[in-house]
């Protein structure tokens, strides 16, 4: 009987195992991460902060907060390629603070100080097709407009 329950016991422990363990990629991805794009003629700057397993995202028109919400993040291997899980994200700030967004995926693949992310690709997919560049950031942290929160120089 002790036999059997130290058996259970043990395959529980391997089934949360991977949902515990931070993969390679995501200790890599560790840090400050930023792109620049175009939104209905405006420049935008967006800033996505990875903490452990905890993805911060912000976007920015100049240094001024619009949006920011919050995931977590999950590193899963596709036969070679890096599939990261995220969570329903929860909005935090901006004109949809409060409400939560769909969990989903994107293919991560990082080349030194560059991260691609590429969205889309599920086949149930309503996003389009998207790969965005990002570049991580190495600089000065600076007072945004929003009243005291941090954002990393440009």
């Amino acid at each position: 009987m002790q036999l059997q329950a130290l058996f259970l016991l043990a395959i529980c422990l391997l089934a949360i195992a991977p949902a515990v363990a931070q993969g390679a990629e995501l200790d890599a991805l560790q840090g400050k991460w930023e792109t620049r794009f175009e939104d209905q003629g405006k420049s935008l700057r967006m800033l996505k902060i990875v903490d452990k397993n905890r993805e911060t995202v912000e976007t920015y028109d100049g240094d001024t907060l619009l949006h920011r919400h919050i995931v977590t993040l999950e590193e899963r291997d596709a036969n070679g390629i890096t599939v990261m899980h995220y969570t329903e994200s929860e909005v935090t700030y901006g004109p949809r603070k409060g409400l939560r967004g769909k969990p989903g995926c994107f293919i991560s693949k990082r080349h030194g100080d560059t991260w691609y992310n590429v969205q889309g690709l599920e086949t149930n997919s309503t996003v389009p097709l998207t790969v965005m560049q990002f570049k991580r950031v190495n600089g000065a942290v600076r007072e945004s407009k929003e009243g005291g929160d941090k954002s990393s120089e440009p």
